[in-house]
């Protein structure tokens, strides 16, 4: 606290107010002060009085959040086609945590090699207070790059890479597409009734089909006058 820099003359048995600056300490919380006040008369050897003020601080995080002192939890490997959720611990310029809403970050997720690009903002959850950043669905396999940033200024507060692996499929009968998000029947095999990736010639009994081939992982069959061929992923005329 800083004393007052003018003297006031107060009539005795008035009343007079006195005002001090006081600077907040850097860590939140609550805070008990007592403020020490000694009166003394300007003549030599005069009365002297001393009066204890208790008063009490609450102080509250600053409301801006700084971006070196801020974090983002990025997670450095995901599947293609999952969904992501990216932790903002918010924080002030002396690391206290910003529990409040009204502040907005943001991820750029970009792939290079291929152009893509989107940004994605927070949200505030009410329930637990805090700032979560949402990617509801990786794009595509490869490696992105993933700065978490200040919406407002645009200082990043955390950089990242996110490796998005392809999904996993069943061997031998099925591949993840070109994006890796989703698997697709190989040669020869084609989606069954439960949406699973099976031996065209094992449709059979299922469909009464007798010439069933494989198209784009889907089985069909061949025209008239024509069957599969060795391998069941086209048609040829029969013998």
């Amino acid at each position: 606290a800083e004393p007052p820099e003018e003297s006031e003359s107060i009539a005795a048995g008035e009343t007079g107010t006195l005002s001090i600056n006081v600077t907040a300490p850097r860590t939140i919380g609550s805070y008990q002060f007592a403020l020490e006040i000694t009166a003394q008369t300007t003549t030599a050897n005069g009365p002297q009085a001393t009066l204890s003020v208790p008063f009490a601080l609450e102080v509250q995080p600053q409301t801006e959040a700084d971006p070196s002192e801020s974090t983002a939890t990025i997670p450095a490997a995901v599947i293609a086609g999952d969904s992501i959720s990216i932790a903002v611990t918010a924080r002030d310029r002396f690391r206290n945590g910003i529990r409040s809403p009204g502040l907005g970050f943001a991820m750029n997720l970009s792939l290079a090699q291929s152009g893509l690009s989107e940004v994605y903002l927070s949200r505030f959850m009410m329930d637990s207070s805090d700032y979560y950043i949402i990617v509801p669905r990786v794009p595509r396999r490869g490696q992105f790059t993933a700065p978490v940033f200040i919406e407002s200024s645009l200082q990043v507060l955390q950089s990242g890479t996110v490796d998005a692996a392809p999904v996993q499929c069943a061997a031998e009968i099925a591949r993840p597409d070109e994006a890796g998000v989703q698997c697709e029947c190989t040669a020869g095999h084609g989606m069954g009734p439960g949406g699973e990736c099976v031996r065209c010639r094992d449709l059979l009994e299922n469909r009464a089909q007798s010439n069933l081939h494989s198209v784009a992982g889907v089985c069909e069959a061949c025209e008239p006058g024509k069957e599969p061929n060795h391998n069941e992923t086209g048609c040829v005329r029969c013998p």
